[in-house]
C-alpha cells in the first residue's frame, strides 16, 4: 500500500499543471497604425486609433465599441498654397478647452509650400468634435514634454491600466492589436512610465542635415531608423548613450516626409515626421 501511495504522489508531481494566467488577444485593427488612451473627465477610458492613410482618429469605448470618429484635414490649418503633417495629438479631452461633453484635440500643424516644398509656418490649434477652431496661434507649437501626458490623459505607453483589466497595445506591421493581461500595472510603474523618451528634429523642413536630440530615459544604446512615407527603412545609425544629438544627412533622399525613430531591438522608442525639401 505505501508503495502504491509513493508512486501515486510521483505521478501528482510530475503532472504539469495547467497555467491559469493567459495573455490573449482581445481586439486587432488591421489598418490603424497607432493606438493609445485617453482618460476624459469622467474618469472613463477610451481608445484613440489613427487611420494608416489619412488624418482620422477613431475613438473606441473600453468594450471596443464605437464612440466617435474624426477626420482632420491639413488645408485647413495651413495657408493656401501649402500642405504639410500634423504631430502627434497633446491633448485630447473634454471640458478642457469647452464645456460642452464633445472631444477637443490639440495639436501642432507644421506647413510647407507646395510648390517649393520649402518650410512656411507651424500653427497650433484646438478644435473640437465638429472641426470648428476653438483657438489657434500661427507661428507656434504646442510645448511638448516627456510629462505632458500625465496632465493630458493621454498614455502612449505599450502597457495601461483600463476598468476592465490591463491591456498590452501593440504596433503589428500596419495595423494594431490589443491584449489582454492577467495582472495590473503597480502605481509606481505607471508613474515611472511617464518617461517616455523626448525626440526633437531641426530644421524641420530638411535641405541637407538636420540635428536629431532625444533622451530615452534608461536605454543606452539603439539605431536611429529613417522610414519614408511607405515605411520602407531607407537609412539608420546607431546611437549610444540614453541622451545625446545625432547629425542626419538627407541628401541623398527623395523629397518627401519621412518617420525617424529611435529603435532599440524590436522596441520603437519614440518617432518624429520630417520633410525632405527638394
Amino acid at each position: 500500500m505505501k508503495t502504491q501511495i509513493f508512486a501515486f504522489l510521483i505521478t501528482l508531481l510530475c503532472v504539469p499543471t495547467a497555467t491559469q494566467a493567459q495573455i490573449t488577444l482581445e481586439q486587432a485593427f488591421p489598418d490603424k497604425w497607432n493606438i493609445f488612451t485617453t482618460t476624459l473627465s469622467d474618469g472613463s477610458i477610451k481608445y484613440i486609433a489613427e487611420s494608416n492613410t489619412s488624418l482620422e482618429y477613431y475613438v473606441y469605448n473600453e468594450d471596443y465599441s464605437p464612440y466617435a470618429t474624426y477626420s482632420l484635414n491639413i488645408s485647413d490649418y495651413c495657408p493656401t498654397g501649402n500642405s504639410g503633417y500634423m504631430d502627434r495629438p497633446l491633448y485630447i479631452t473634454d471640458k478642457l478647452f469647452d464645456s460642452d461633453s464633445g472631444i477637443e484635440f490639440a495639436i501642432t500643424a507644421y506647413c510647407y509650400d507646395t510648390l517649393t516644398n520649402n518650410y512656411t509656418t507651424s500653427r497650433a490649434f484646438i478644435i473640437d468634435d465638429n472641426n470648428t477652431i476653438l483657438f489657434s496661434r500661427d507661428s507656434a507649437a504646442l510645448m511638448n514634454n516627456n510629462n505632458s501626458q500625465a496632465f493630458s490623459g493621454i498614455d502612449y505607453n505599450g502597457v495601461v491600466n483600463t476598468s476592465l483589466g490591463a491591456k498590452l497595445l501593440l504596433h503589428v506591421n500596419n495595423g494594431s492589436e490589443i491584449w489582454s493581461l492577467p495582472g495590473s500595472l503597480p502605481v509606481q510603474l505607471e508613474v515611472i512610465a511617464a518617461d517616455t523618451p523626448d525626440m526633437g528634429t531641426y530644421p524641420n523642413p530638411v535641405q541637407k542635415s538636420c540635428t536629431v536630440t532625444y533622451n530615452t530615459y534608461g536605454v543606452t544604446s539603439g539605431r536611429l531608423a529613417i522610414r519614408d512615407i511607405n515605411g520602407v527603412e531607407v537609412d539608420s545609425q546607431p546611437f549610444y548613450g540614453e541622451s545625446g544629438s545625432l547629425q542626419v544627412d538627407v541628401t541623398g533622399l527623395a523629397a518627401g516626409m519621412y518617420t525617424v525613430s529611435l529603435i532599440s531591438g524590436e522596441n520603437v522608442l519614440g518617432s518624429k515626421k520630417i520633410v525632405v525639401a527638394p
